[in-house]
């Protein structure tokens, strides 16, 4: 038990900023904000291949929480296109329920 987790990346509330795709989708993204979600956008967002998908705050903080961590940080920089989260583990999970075998 034990250890931080440091998480960079972008996020949903702000991709039509930085991204001409995204522009169109801003005004249904906006009305789910509260909902955790992630934006399955394989290949599209800023035409990048390596960009597969990308959570909302929400979608974020319960990556984050249900992983065993506490956040104890979260701030959105650049227009709200990007978020920094500084999380610590708190919670020893039953590898079981997670292993498939």
């Amino acid at each position: 038990m034990g250890g931080i987790l440091l998480v960079e990346g972008v996020i949903l509330e702000g991709a039509h900023i930085v991204c001409p795709v995204m522009e169109d989708r801003q005004a249904i993204i906006s009305t789910v904000e509260q909902i955790p979600m992630a934006y399955y956008v394989v290949g599209e967002y800023q035409q990048e291949w390596s960009n597969w998908w990308i959570p909302n705050v929400s979608c974020l903080r319960d990556w984050v929480t249900s992983s065993g961590f506490s956040i104890k940080d979260i701030k959105m920089a650049e227009g709200g296109t990007r978020a920094y989260l500084l999380a610590e583990k708190n919670i020893d999970l039953d590898l079981a329920e997670h292993i498939v075998l």
